[in-house]
């Protein structure tokens, strides 16, 4: 599996560093690091979310991509976290969470996001 991260946004450096720490069985990447981001990542989508491809080749983004993450973590608790965003009961409210702060990442502390604003 490969996480792909923009390198120009601080709050995605900073998450995609702490996710490679966590002892994950995906590769954080930053985004155009290599052939497979140019064509599997839809340009659109990842103004919103970070992509990850999965093994078998097919792109899931944002909370999904997340919990898929962190559900290989050698860490218990971090795997338990990922099983609930990809859960029925927690998915809905960890993608309104996500999606406020993809909205406002250029608002918050330590973000250097040049990703195009929506207006």
């Amino acid at each position: 599996m490969k996480l792909y991260y923009d390198p120009d946004c601080g709050i995605c450096t900073q998450a995609g560093r702490w996710l490679a720490q966590q002892e994950v069985r995906a590769d954080i990447l930053p985004a155009w690091s290599d052939e497979e981001f140019s064509s599997k990542v839809d340009p659109q989508r990842f103004s919103r979310a970070i992509p990850l491809v999965t093994d078998d080749g097919h792109t899931v983004y944002g909370v999904v991509a997340v919990g898929l993450v962190l559900k290989t973590s050698q860490h218990r608790s971090l795997r338990v976290l990922g099983r609930c965003l990809l859960s029925s009961i927690g998915r809905l409210p960890a993608e309104k969470v996500y999606a406020l702060i993809a909205q406002n990442r250029w608002r918050l502390p330590g973000s250097t996001c040049s990703l195009p604003r929506r207006s």
